[in-house]
């Protein structure tokens, strides 16, 4: 047994490799979906880029907020999932059942799991109940799900019995007082192989969002039998539904006595608009296979995904580059209008490392973005830090859809309203918020949570507010955020070399220290989630000023020595990210390439549980995507420090048709340490490029030791 699955993961990989090595360089043999599924909480099933439908497997309760783990009984298929996040479940909605004997109402899940299988468009699982198997086998279109289920029944030779129930009230629960709930819901049969209906959710984390999904779903094979169903009872030949007030479980039931192994598929159109759109999606596809739509959901992914092109490095570190870079690619997710997007979840932490690498790779999806982002802002009055299914989220830290919109300015990303953008970003900046929980800005010692950690999110918001300011001549506004941006330094503590809160006479508010006030570190009354030593560093725009009130480089690269060696330091939340590339600016090139180096070998592995944390909406994979690379953004200034690549060769695809390729030419094959760079055949001594830089295109070679 042991033999034939190594023989099995050999030949898959060995054809993986084959593929990815062709001319047409497909990627997406690559990619494996599950990595960082389970500690990361990443989708695991078929979707196509930013899709509305996420199509995967969810296990029995309590769930996680993705739906999936490896170990659990599944109890079907579920077409909206987020990726990453942590908090109260939202969506796994219009839940659809396989099931081969008799209809069982009382038990759902399987019984065991295998012969376990994904790609990015493509996902296969064979699930065992009592007398039969069925292999279900799911795809995708942006707003199709596409289901083909095999039956068989071991008790019997000549048929089998089935059943395929849709649960169109199902959403994923963590057994939290805040999950997501159906507040109502209803189907209707139009004919034995067509079901439409439309379903109503709210809650999850960050606040209720309530919001409507239209579905319409076909077959290919006629049931013998249909009807619905309610929590335990199932009536047959009753033709539609509708969610009463407490019911949380009903929809529509089909049963099949099919010939062994035979097939059915289904198809799920959803919408955010209306039936008739639902309706229209599942058209479109009419005349396309089910592996039609497979090829073309691998095509999709597999566009986006061969942007960057790495050479050389083991193999497994390919397959993982690649698989963390299809996972900044699940969210935020297209509603039915494609220049409309859900799940910000939340800017906050995309706004570190997947944002800016968006804008290099995928630009004109950013755009989308930004537009997006600025039609909210338009028309309910502020830029959302957090916007979850068509409404606002829960605040976390600063206002930093101000640093995204910075970033895309001074980028020059362009096809956006920039003054508008800096209308949204100063209105942040300068107007009190009436629901500072959701939009806008707390004033100062109001709120009851991370106190510091705001003020120093705030500074840096400000600071890029200011060079937009700049950029578009508003010298007075610009002057005024420059020094309302390094009023953070004040709150620096000498002695304990920690950002610190004062009390309304200036005086210190107890004694500094490193780690949080609370063991529940999201209440801690001054930083939220990172420690007070973490925070400490974040003054991305003041880094010279830091420095010297620790003393100089040399002090400051010894207190970030401190942060590694006393285990204070973990790539588990964003304000982190930063940390190991700032021995750069103390001229310690030496020690980001030991540290990055670590934790790219380290605490990423190509595993179900190889995030060093949630990966919220990709963050966290697009941090090894950059440090890879060999870049690594400052969000909200258009530069990338420079550190070594893992791989021999980075070649980025750029909008204008050009290249910009990273060559590491190592003297020995575990050599990490640059140094000597050149760009463009003329010697290079600085620590960053521009962005203006790297999109002329060219070569960065870097000789390593």
């Amino acid at each position: 047994m042991i033999r034939g699955l190594i023989l099995w993961y050999l030949t898959l990989f060995c054809t993986s490799l084959a593929l990815a090595q062709s001319t047409d360089f497909q990627v997406t043999a690559l990619v494996d979906p599950f990595f960082g599924s389970e500690q990361g909480n990443v989708f695991v099933g078929a979707s196509v880029p930013f899709g509305l439908v996420k199509l995967g497997a969810n296990i029995a309760a309590p769930q996680p907020t993705s739906g999936y783990r490896s170990n659990k009984p599944i109890i079907g298929f579920s077409h909206t999932h987020t990726s990453g996040t942590g908090g109260a479940s939202r969506y796994g909605n219009i839940l659809v059942r396989p099931q081969t004997g008799k209809p069982d109402l009382t038990d759902f899940a399987s019984i065991s799991r295998h012969s376990e299988m994904a790609f990015p468009g493509y996902y296969s699982i064979v699930l065992a109940r009592y007398t039969g198997d069925v292999k279900a086998e799911l795809t995708a279109t942006a707003n199709v799900g596409v289901h083909r289920y095999t039956f068989w029944d071991w008790s019997k030779k000549d048929g089998v019995e089935s059943s395929i129930f849709v649960d169109i009230a199902h959403t994923l629960k963590r057994l939290r007082d805040d999950d997501a709930i159906c507040t109502d819901a209803q189907l209707t049969f139009i004919d034995a192989q067509t079901i439409q209906g439309s379903a109503a959710f709210e809650g999850g984390w960050g606040g209720k969002s309530p919001y409507q999904l239209y579905f319409y779903l076909t077959l290919d094979t006629p049931p013998n039998q249909a009807g619905i169903w309610r929590d335990s009872s199932l009536f047959l030949g009753k033709a539609s539904i509708q969610k009463g007030e407490n019911e949380t479980s009903l929809g529509a039931y089909l049963g099949f006595q099919l010939p062994q192994r035979s097939t059915v598929e289904v198809r799920v159109g959803v919408s955010t608009k209306n039936i008739a759109d639902a309706k229209n999606r599942i058209l479109e596809q009419q005349n396309n296979s089910f592996e039609d739509i497979r090829r073309a959901a691998d095509l999709a992914w597999n566009e986006p995904l061969s942007r960057i092109r790495v050479k050389g490095g083991l193999p497994e570190q390919q397959r993982l580059f690649y698989s963390a870079l299809r996972n900044t690619m699940i969210l935020p997710t297209t509603t039915s209008d494609s220049t409309q997007f859900w799940d910000h979840y939340c800017l906050w932490d995309v706004h570190r490392t997947v944002m800016p690498l968006h804008t290099l790779i995928l630009p004109n999806h950013q755009r989308k973005v930004v537009n997006n982002l600025l039609h909210i802002y338009r028309d309910n009055g502020w830029v959302p830090d957090a916007w979850l299914a068509g409404d606002y989220g829960q605040m976390q830290g600063g206002t930093n859809a101000d640093v995204l919109l910075a970033d895309a300015i001074l980028k020059k990303l362009g096809g956006f309203d920039e003054q508008l953008a800096y209308e949204a970003m100063l209105k942040n900046a300068t107007q009190i918020s009436d629901t500072p929980h959701r939009y806008g800005r707390y004033q100062k010692g109001e709120a009851k949570t991370g106190q510091i950690s705001r003020q120093l999110e705030h500074a840096y918001n400000d600071f890029c507010i200011e060079q937009v300011a700049a950029h578009l001549g508003d010298s007075i506004t610009s002057k005024r955020l420059q020094e309302q941006s390094k009023a953070i330094l004040n709150n620096f503590h000498p002695e304990s070399k920690l950002f610190w809160a004062k009390d309304e006479n200036g005086d210190w508010i107890g004694q500094p220290q490193r780690k949080h006030t609370r063991k529940d570190h999201w209440n801690d009354p001054f930083f939220y989630e990172s420690s007070p030593a973490i925070y400490s560093t974040y003054a991305p725009h003041a880094m010279t000023e830091l420095m010297e009130q620790h003393g100089g480089r040399a002090a400051y690269a010894s207190y970030l020595d401190q942060l590694f060696e006393d285990n204070l330091f973990s790539l588990e939340n964003e304000p982190a990210f930063l940390i190991p590339y700032q021995y750069l600016y103390a001229e310690r090139p030496d020690k980001t390439a030991e540290r990055v180096h670590h934790l790219l070998t380290n605490d990423f592995e190509l595993h179900p549980r190889g995030l060093p944390g949630q990966d919220d909406s990709g963050a966290t994979s697009s941090w090894y995507v950059w440090s890879a690379m060999g870049l690594f953004p400052v969000a909200g200034q258009p530069i990338y420090l420079i550190n070594t690549p893992l791989f021999e060769e980075v070649e980025i695809q750029l909008e204008n048709g050009k290249s910009f390729k990273i060559i590491a030419h190592r003297s020995h094959p575990d050599a990490i340490l640059p140094v000597r760079k050149v760009l463009n055949g003329e010697l290079f001594s600085g620590f960053y490029l521009t962005h203006e830089e790297v999109t002329a295109g060219g070569v960065l070679e870097i000789w390593v030791e």
